[in-house]
C-alpha cells in the first residue's frame, strides 16, 4: 500500500529529538525526578529518606492529576511520534509548550521537584544547577500564562485566546490585588476583566 502523492507526510524530526531535550521534554524530566529519588535513597539517612517520600509522592500526585485532567494531552506527551500520525490540527512548537497541560505540569511537578531537589543539594551538597532547574520551571509557567493568547491569536484560533488572555487578566489580577492592593495597575488589571 503506498500514500497518495497529495497526502500530507509528517515531519517527524522534532517529535523524535524534542522528548529527549532538557527543557522540552517531558520523558527525560521524568527520567531526572526517578533518579532524584534513587539518589535520596542511597544517602540512607532519616531526612533523605523523607526527601525520596516527598519527591515520590510529587511524582503520583502530578501523575494521578495528570491523567484525570489531561489524558489526551499526557499521551500526546509521551508518544509523540504516535500522536503526530494521528493528530487532526497542526500545532507551533509554541503552541504546543504553552498549551494549559504544560502549566500543570510546570505547576504540579516540575517547580515542587525542582524546590525538593534544591533543599536535598542545600543539605546534602551537590550541583548548584538546581537553581537551574528551579529557574526553568518559572520560565515555563510565565511562558504559559503570558504567550499563551498571543501564539493562539498568531494561529487564527481566536475563540482559545480570548481564553488564554481572560486567564492571564485573572493572573494578574490576583497577583496584583495580594501584594498591590491599591494601586492603579490593580484597579487597571480588574477593568481588563470586566
Amino acid at each position: 500500500c503506498t500514500m497518495p502523492s497529495y497526502a500530507p507526510v509528517p515531519y517527524f524530526v522534532g517529535p523524535i529529538v524534542l522528548p529527549v531535550l532538557p527543557v522540552t521534554g517531558e520523558p527525560l524530566d521524568i527520567f531526572k525526578d526517578w533518579l532524584f529519588v534513587g539518589l535520596a535513597l542511597s544517602r540512607r539517612t532519616c531526612l533523605s529518606f523523607v526527601f525520596a517520600a516527598i519527591a515520590m509522592g510529587i511524582l503520583l500526585g502530578s501523575n494521578i492529576h495528570m491523567r484525570h485532567q489531561y489524558p489526551k494531552d499526557l499521551a500526546w506527551m509521551l508518544t509523540p511520534v504516535k500522536q503526530l500520525c494521528l493528530a487532526q490540527r497542526k500545532e507551533s512548537f509554541l503552541a504546543r509548550n504553552t498549551a494549559p497541560v504544560k502549566l500543570a505540569m510546570a505547576l504540579t511537578e516540575d517547580l515542587p521537584q525542582a524546590c525538593v531537589q534544591s533543599l536535598f543539594v542545600a543539605i546534602y551538597g551537590g550541583s548548584r544547577t538546581q537553581v537551574l532547574f528551579i529557574a526553568l520551571s518559572c520560565m515555563k509557567i510565565l511562558a504559559c500564562v503570558v504567550l499563551r493568547a498571543m501564539v493562539l491569536e498568531n494561529e487564527d484560533r481566536y475563540g482559545e485566546a480570548f481564553e488564554a488572555k481572560e486567564f492571564y487578566y485573572r493572573v494578574q489580577y490576583y497577583i496584583l490585588s495580594a501584594f498591590l492592593p491599591d494601586n492603579p495597575w490593580t484597579l487597571q488589571s480588574q477593568s481588563k476583566l470586566a
